[in-house]
């Protein structure tokens, strides 16, 4: 059976509360100097990777913010572009177009003055060579004969006056003129020149 001696009891209880003032001095202080040296260190690294994730949220919301006004950007540039060659494209269309209505306007109102001046013309020279035949009619003795001579007078100048116009292309038709003593074509000859008188 043990024996419990209370002078032990005491001495040990005593021993472990100056062992315990002992460590706590010159042990736990240190200890827990130690411990909230770190826990500031690890609190500070905490806050400081709090800082920097911020930072960077900010940095993407800004990123995107900028890349978001620089594609809008980029967007209307192309559009206003766009649209401003098409402007162009239309404008120079226009324009071509005016330009050949122009030049084809003035080349048919050429082309009419210049038909109307043949016209005028021919017309002038054939009554020029009508007004000749009816002068040589009403001075000739015998009908017949002058008729056909006149006939022949006609149709002499008509074709002087083919060969002048169709010469330069090598044209050579001519209006080959009726018998001296065919009656038909005195008689056309005839009417046609009382038709023109």
């Amino acid at each position: 059976m043990l024996n419990i001696s209370v002078s032990n009891m005491i001495f040990t209880v005593i021993n472990v509360l100056v062992l315990y003032l002992i460590l706590k001095k010159f042990l736990f202080k240190r200890v827990k100097k130690v411990l909230d040296q770190r826990k500031s260190e690890i609190q500070a690294q905490l806050d400081n990777a709090q800082k920097l994730t911020a930072d960077a949220e900010e940095m993407k919301k800004q990123y995107e913010y900028f890349k978001t006004a620089e594609d809008q950007e980029h967007t209307e540039m192309v559009d206003k572009a766009r649209v401003d060659a098409t402007q162009e494209y239309n404008r120079i269309i226009a324009g071509a177009q005016q330009q050949s209505d122009k030049i084809i306007a003035e080349a048919r109102e050429r082309a009419a003055r210049e038909a109307n001046e043949k016209l005028n013309a021919a017309r002038d020279s054939i009554t020029d060579m009508v007004v000749s035949a009816a002068e040589k009619i009403s001075a000739g003795s015998d009908p017949v004969t002058a008729n056909n001579n006149i006939y022949d007078l006609f149709v002499h100048n008509l074709d002087e006056q083919i060969n002048a116009e169709n010469g330069a292309d090598g044209n050579t038709a001519q209006v080959s003129p009726a018998p001296a003593n065919g009656s038909g074509n005195s008689g056309a000859a005839t009417s046609e020149t009382d038709g023109d008188k």
